[in-house]
């Protein structure tokens, strides 16, 4: 997502800067936390703002960090904020249990991926085919990303942490 299309989803930002934008994201989501951020998080919220209105509508932002570190949380914050600004946002994770836990975190619809990707045929057959990608213009948030491998090797599909090329990177 970049600037030229988000800034019309927005409310009175047409006519503001990127930096009044990512100054009155950073207050949003900091307000959408049910505790207060350390540095880490703070820099997460910076590095979201830069990827949403100052990266291209290409690229990829991947969130890492150890369990507990407030990822989930900072997802969910981030993702009320960007639905009460009308940005539409797709959560997707690998099992039907992480969907739960993100989409409660998110207050917001979350499916697994398989769901969102796939359709089954009918019976007896029951063969599965690619769905049809009806989200455009959507923040997709996939949640566990670790979780998810491709058929060719069974490894995730983002490779190993030295491997992966990230634009936009974060560890919490």
């Amino acid at each position: 997502m970049n600037n030229s299309h988000n800034n019309e989803a927005l409310p009175h930002t047409q006519a503001n800067s990127n930096e009044e934008l990512v100054a009155r994201w950073g207050r949003a989501v900091i307000g959408a936390l049910p505790y207060e951020p350390n540095q880490e998080q703070m820099t997460l919220i910076a590095a979201m703002a830069h990827f949403l209105w100052r990266g291209d509508e290409r690229s990829v932002m991947l969130l890492g960090g150890y369990a507990g570190t407030g990822k989930t949380s900072m997802m969910g914050a981030m993702v009320r904020v960007l639905s009460e600004w009308g940005i539409k946002v797709l959560l997707l994770a690998p099992t039907g249990r992480a969907a739960k836990v993100l989409a409660e975190n998110a207050g917001h619809a979350a499916f697994t991926i398989h769901r969102k990707i796939y359709r089954q045929g009918s019976y007896p057959e029951g063969a599965f085919t690619l769905n049809d990608n009806l989200h455009t213009r959507t923040l997709v948030v996939v949640d566990e990303a670790s979780m998810v491998a491709n058929d060719s090797s069974m490894s995730s599909i983002f490779g190993p942490r030295s491997a992966a090329r990230r634009p936009h990177s974060m560890d919490l």
